[in-house]
């Protein structure tokens, strides 16, 4: 094109407000909960080994599987020794949702994380936040992965530890 005459492209962004976040080291993790073990059910190869190496880092021990019924089976041979399902929400075979209900049926008292890329999911009742299920909007940042967990086990272990111990 000519000078002048060509294509205007104008680009506006949000200004910033404040400083910009940088990645911190994973927070210290008490005693009790870097003693956890947690199910990471995650279908997508990549993020499922993210996830698994952000929680051995904040000093979680991990069982992953793919997908719901992998899950399923290795919480039955394992339920003893698992504090924690973290789930994504959709999968093939067996879905997030399934996954736990299927749990709670032989643990009601499992504590689970949901996460999800999809808006609409959170609309669930079985998906709502209490004190035994959590939700994560993907993306997420893996501060919050360890912020929602440490918080998990954290309110789990108080209400196990009598008063005045």
């Amino acid at each position: 094109s000519d000078p002048g005459a060509g294509t205007s492209v104008v680009m506006l962004l949000p200004a910033a407000d404040g400083t910009p976040e940088t990645e911190t080291s994973p927070p210290p993790v008490a005693a009790a909960a870097s003693a956890a073990r947690i199910l990471l059910v995650e279908d997508e190869p990549e993020l499922r080994a993210m996830l698994k190496e952000c929680l051995e880092a904040s000093g979680y021990e991990v069982v992953e599987a793919a997908d719901g019924h992998a899950a399923l089976g290795k919480y039955r041979a394992e339920a003893a020794r698992l504090d924690l399902v973290i789930t994504d929400v959709i999968m093939p075979k067996c879905g997030g949702r399934q996954l736990v209900s299927a749990i709670r049926e032989l643990h009601p008292g499992v504590l689970a994380i949901f996460m999800s890329g999809y808006a609409d999911d959170p609309d669930g009742a079985d998906l709502q936040p209490n004190e035994r299920t959590a939700f994560l909007q993907k993306p997420f940042a893996t501060d919050r992965l360890r912020e929602q967990v440490a918080s998990m086990l954290g309110a789990r272990d108080q209400q196990l530890t009598p008063r005045g111990a």
